[in-house]
């Protein structure tokens, strides 16, 4: 499967992606799979995220990144925790993720509880799987945060960029000009990632905590996100990335849909 920050980088528009979370039901998990048939030709790869409260196993996380790789020829990109792995475990899920045909990651710092047998750091979890070899990392990147605390945030992105990622995702962005803050700090450093943006539509996270994978999106969610991606498109955007933790409801595939036509 191919690296996806080689894909971002030759593409000649904007990469198109989604971030969807795996449900715990089999049922659902088969109705999210049919669902995405309607718009695998409008993306480029699909990012998984695994809650905690889904209480999923490595095994059952593979499995259906397996699937939806085999299924629809789509990259998929595995979210992996800095305190999610115990230390001694890492080399095994590696192997895993390896003879699964898992090649892209991204490392996030995840909320579960940090102890003495998980990594401290993103940086530290990216160095340990760049050492095993044979993944294409990606590191997320906050821009809000990045403009509330430029030496901090840069600081941990270089650190990010020097273990080994490969690209990175930013956390939502909520309006042009925060994006352009951002890029305005970024263009003085030494970062040189290629950067996608994460685009969470309006009302997309409301009841996230009770339940993952439900949600609906609203008309003036969909046309707010729609205008965001063709403001971000016109300041050379790499890549958009939305962020739907409901199923892939009709509003949903609308708005991916309506977004490729136009960009």
């Amino acid at each position: 499967m191919q690296a996806i920050s080689d894909l971002i980088v030759k593409l000649k528009r904007p990469s198109r992606s989604i971030e969807l979370t795996q449900p715990k039901a089999m049922e659902t998990q088969r109705q999210l799979l049919e669902s995405l048939a309607d718009i695998k030709d409008s993306l480029d790869f699909v990012s998984l995220s695994n809650h905690k409260s889904q209480g999923l196993t490595l095994v059952e996380r593979i499995s259906f990144a397996q699937q939806i790789q085999s299924r629809y020829d789509i990259p998929v990109l595995e979210h992996v925790t800095v305190a999610g792995i115990p230390k001694e475990k890492l080399l095994a899920h590696l192997a895993a993720y390896q003879t699964a045909g898992i090649q892209n990651i991204l490392v996030v710092r995840g909320d579960d509880p940090l102890t003495d047998r998980t990594m401290k750091e993103s940086a530290q979890l990216l160095t340990a799987i760049a050492a095993n070899g044979g993944f294409n990392l990606a590191a997320t990147l906050d821009i809000k945060h990045l403009i509330q605390q430029p030496a901090e945030t840069l600081t941990n992105s270089l650190a990010k960029q020097a273990a080994g990622a490969s690209f990175f995702i930013t956390q939502p962005i909520q309006s042009l000009t925060q994006w352009q803050s951002g890029q305005r700090i970024l263009r003085k450093q030494a970062l040189q990632l290629p950067l996608v943006a994460g685009i969470m539509p309006p009302g997309a996270s409301k009841g996230l905590k009770k339940d993952p994978t439900r949600g609906k999106l609203s008309k003036q969610s969909i046309q707010e996100c729609q205008l965001l991606v063709q403001d971000l498109a016109r300041e050379g955007l790499l890549g958009w990335h939305i962020f739907s933790p409901q199923l892939l409801s009709g509003e949903t595939k609308s708005l991916i849909a309506s977004i490729c036509q136009e960009n």
